[in-house]
């Protein structure tokens, strides 16, 4: 088991768990508030504290020695070095910025910044960064900026799998990172994530994912989405949304492979979710910081196709001023409905505890949820500005 140093939140307060069940025709947001809107967060990674705790996150082995250390100063010699790579290989972006670049076919290369945030890759094409059937990568110190993604590995065709995105920061452009149906085993670790435009920091596809130690606000969007996965081991042959398969609800059990079930899917420990801004696509504000998604039975869309989420652990997190969706939103009910769920498959061993909010309520189920099939412990909610003001400038002090 790896280890992080998680927040221990400096609140002796305890309070039960509130949860709001909306229609699903929507709700309203809230007003921000000004002496929140002022807290100097913009150039902050979350700051860890002493208190250890072990965890499942995937963090590259720092026993990887490297073969063959590279400098690139242009795009032309970045996409070079990442098609003659050899296993084991860093390469070093010195400072400038940089066009799309496409690592496919990889194994154990990391790319990294000279100096922190200096080297920055952009795109007018899909992503600054698209990964396809390759692992062990590391993106480290990158600024991602004025593309559709920092990171797109839709990985239909093929896994992509131990990805460790640490220390980059990633806005001003439409959404952060998508991780496909087969992938596995990323993490996200301190990063900086704010002001896109239109869609999720990561839309969260895959399993063995996780989320940690980082900064996100000002997303037209749920903040980490969190869905399900092909069965283990199966690809597909064709694009999205063309499956060669039919829905699992047509399929015999012992014709595909689950996780087991004690295993997870998705990890969100230690974060601070700040303010949300209006979804104009859907004129409300969309502020939670993180959504869970799974269309409803009838919905006849793509999550026919995958298996749910489980096992998720969402622990040690900040959320602030996320409006009227809350800090946790479960868009599509049927997840969350022990006798008529989701494509016959409900979302299972989710607990969310040890996270504080100044909102009234952490949770927002929409429709007609079983509520007691999600653990929550020891949350606090509906926090003064003041008080959880004051929690976030100690972590910085």
């Amino acid at each position: 088991m790896q280890k992080i140093v998680v927040v221990i939140f400096m609140v002796i307060v305890s309070s039960i768990s509130m949860i709001t069940i909306v229609g699903c025709g929507g709700h309203k947001g809230k007003s921000i508030s000004a002496e929140f809107k002022d807290i100097p967060l913009d150039q902050k990674s979350v700051e860890k504290l002493e208190i250890v705790e072990e965890t499942k996150a995937y963090l590259p082995s720092i026993n990887i020695i490297s073969s063959q250390t590279k400098y690139v100063s242009n795009t032309q010699e970045l996409q070079r070095a990442i098609d003659i790579a050899r296993k084991g290989d860093t390469i070093i972006l010195k400072d400038g910025s940089y066009e799309g670049i496409f690592i496919r076919d990889k194994s154990y290369l990391t790319l990294k910044a000279e100096n922190m945030h200096k080297a920055s890759i952009s795109s007018d094409d899909e992503a600054a960064i698209k990964i396809s059937n390759s692992s062990y990568i590391n993106i480290l110190d990158l600024e991602g900026i004025d593309s559709t993604y920092f990171v797109f590995a839709p990985s239909w065709k093929s896994s992509v799998d131990h990805i460790y995105i640490a220390d980059c920061k990633i806005h001003d452009q439409t959404a952060g990172i998508y991780s496909g149906v087969n992938s596995h085993d990323w993490t996200v670790d301190r990063c900086e994530i704010y002001n896109l435009n239109y869609s999720y920091a990561w839309y969260s596809l895959g399993y063995h994912h996780t989320l940690q130690n980082s900064n996100l606000y000002k997303i037209n969007n749920f903040y980490i989405n969190i869905r399900g996965h092909f069965p283990i081991g199966e690809l597909n042959r064709g694009d999205y949304p063309h499956y060669d398969h039919p829905p699992l609800k047509d399929r015999r059990p012992d014709s595909y492979q689950r996780l087991a079930k004690d295993d997870w899917t998705h990890l969100v420990v230690n974060n601070i979710f700040g303010e949300g801004v209006k979804n104009f696509t859907r004129e409300k504000f969309r502020g939670a910081g993180i959504g869970f998604y799974i269309g409803g039975k009838n919905s006849n869309d793509e999550d026919e196709y995958y298996l749910p989420p489980q096992n998720v652990v969402i622990e040690n997190n900040i959320f602030y001023n996320n409006h009227g969706d809350g800090g946790i939103f479960v868009d599509g009910e049927y997840g969350f409905n022990k006798n008529d769920p989701s494509h016959g498959f409900p979302i299972l061993g989710t607990v969310i505890r040890n996270n504080i909010t100044n909102e009234k309520n952490l949770l927002t189920l929409q429709c007609n949820p079983d509520i007691d099939m999600i653990e929550m412990k020891d949350n606090i909610e509906g926090m003064s500005d003041s008080e959880i003001v004051k929690i976030i400038k100690n972590k910085f002090k």
